[in-house]
């Protein structure tokens, strides 16, 4: 989902350890990446904001736990997570959430809930 995050997730992040390490462009410029990525856009750097995506993929990367958002598709149509730790010998779920009624929705609360819970 390339929905950026609120400011109150990036506050978050910024406290569990969100890092970009330093970095050489292609055309071979030192980049330090901070809460808003810098990326490459023809020829000048550009800050890109931190997406849900990102922050999944961080989250199963560098602490193995992986948020999964169900869509339910009965009388309304209603989105739900389950958190899941991705540990070698404790892969398990450890978490479920209420229904929501949008997608960012179902992953901002397991990302809130990771990151002043689990980490």
């Amino acid at each position: 989902m390339n929905t950026p995050v609120s400011f109150e997730i990036k506050q978050l992040l910024y406290y569990r350890g969100w890092r970009y390490e330093l970095g050489i462009d292609e055309t071979g410029y030192r980049v330090e990446h901070s809460l808003a990525e810098q990326r490459w856009n023809e020829g000048d750097l550009t800050y890109v904001d931190i997406t849900i995506s990102d922050v999944v993929m961080w989250l199963y990367e560098k602490h193995k736990i992986w948020i999964g958002v169900i869509c339910d598709v009965g009388n309304d149509l209603l989105f739900t997570f389950k958190i899941y730790s991705t540990k070698i010998g404790e892969e398990r779920c450890i978490g479920n959430g209420i229904m929501y009624e949008s997608p960012i929705e179902a992953y901002e609360a397991p990302i809130k809930y990771t990151l002043n819970n689990l980490l």
